[in-house]
């Protein structure tokens, strides 16, 4: 038996290449990325190692070519080319929510129109309630508005709330995806929420500022943060900035005397050890900071001052974090719809963007991480 040498061997790997490679870019797959770069242009693209030329009609949005090619291939072929094409998307944007939805405040929304608003604060498209929009009549109007307007597919950014009207409106026959919006981070089917960490940051710069001044007159400071019904701004803005005490709706009972004697017997314990200064963070949900303020500085005669961020904590130039996820999600959202799903909502799981059912998500719940609460108290002490 002749052996077969190392030469002849390479020769016969390097064969296999080739022809692997010519069968590549001459599948289907291949001609298809091809042609998703070129879509609303003539252009050329290789079909079995020979050339096919492709034109596009401005007029009729057609494309026209000799096919060298198999039928199912030409299809495929086409098929992606009208998805390209449908890709430039004409995006409008409906001013103050499902408000702005009844009262057909639509406007057509350009890149040039949407350039430069990345660093910006709140939102372009303003905000509103809406109270008729909770009806029936309401809904069913909203979707005959979409229909009238040419709108196929709309992206909802908001809380629960949002994705209540979102759902309402998929139902009616208009794809719809949610996307959480909300500074709160109480959104149970997602564990990031736009807004959050520049609503956290920018009461985190606020507290700061306060405890050098609670250190120089040597107060004790309580501060109230947003969150009427989740603390998750007070717990954040607590651990970041070492806060002696933390009050969130989560754990609060509703007896405020009790929250009260627990302030100050911490407050003289600090102080009989040296510590100067005390931090209260307390969430909205919690409240009463000014009376809590007085009767602590009557119980134990250190000045005792409340300050409430208020909604100081919705403006602001976002975070890197906000920006680069609103990106993901917004992204994400107009792939769903491209693919024509709809009553989805768009989060973030382990590590990774994800999607689900808008019902499923509203019917999942969420708790305060008890390890993270304790954690927090124990740096507080």
């Amino acid at each position: 038996m002749k052996k077969i040498s190392i030469r002849r061997i390479f020769s016969l790997i390097l064969i296999v290449f080739v022809i692997g490679g010519v069968l590549y870019i001459n599948s289907p797959r291949y001609i298809i990325k091809r042609t998703v770069m070129w879509y609303e242009r003539d252009f050329t693209i290789p079909v079995f190692c020979k050339k096919v030329r492709f034109e596009y009609d401005r007029k009729t949005g057609n494309y026209t070519g000799k096919f060298k090619i198999s039928e199912h291939q030409s299809e495929k072929i086409i098929e992606k080319l009208d998805y390209c094409k449908e890709r430039g998307l004409k995006v409008k944007g409906i001013r103050k929510g499902y408000n702005g939805l009844l009262n057909e405040d639509i406007i057509d929304l350009t890149p040039t129109e949407t350039a430069d608003t990345i660093f910006r604060g709140g939102t372009i498209l303003f905000t509103a309630r809406c109270e008729e929009f909770k009806t029936e009549e309401g809904q069913k109007r909203g979707a005959e508005i979409c229909k009238a307007h040419g709108i196929d597919g709309l992206v909802v950014i908001g809380g629960d709330g949002s994705f209540q009207g979102a759902k309402k409106l998929a139902a009616l026959g208009i794809n719809t995806i949610a996307v959480p919006g909300t500074i709160d981070l109480d959104i149970a089917c997602t564990e990031y929420t736009i807004g959050f960490d520049t609503a956290v940051n920018t009461a985190m710069e606020a507290i700061d500022k306060i405890r050098d001044t609670s250190t120089s007159h040597e107060r004790c400071s309580i501060v109230e943060v947003m969150g009427r019904g989740a603390g998750y701004i007070a717990l954040w803005c607590g651990m970041a900035t070492g806060a002696e005490d933390i009050l969130i709706p989560e754990s609060f009972d509703g007896n405020l005397p009790k929250v009260e004697q627990q302030i100050i017997e911490h407050l003289l314990r600090n102080r009989a050890k040296g510590k100067t200064h005390h931090m209260v963070i307390n969430a909205e949900g919690v409240g009463h900071s000014y009376s809590m303020a007085k009767r602590i500085e009557s119980a134990t005669g250190i000045e005792t001052r409340a300050t409430i961020l208020g909604h100081m904590q919705r403006g602001g130039s976002p975070t890197a974090k906000d920006r680069v996820y609103a990106s993901m999600m917004g992204a994400y959202a107009v792939d769903l719809l491209c693919a024509g799903k709809t009553n989805r909502v768009v989060g973030y799981q382990n590590g990774r963007f994800m999607d689900m059912d808008i019902d499923e998500g509203l019917a999942m719940t969420k708790d305060i991480d008890e390890y993270q609460l304790q954690i927090a108290h124990l740096l507080g002490k």
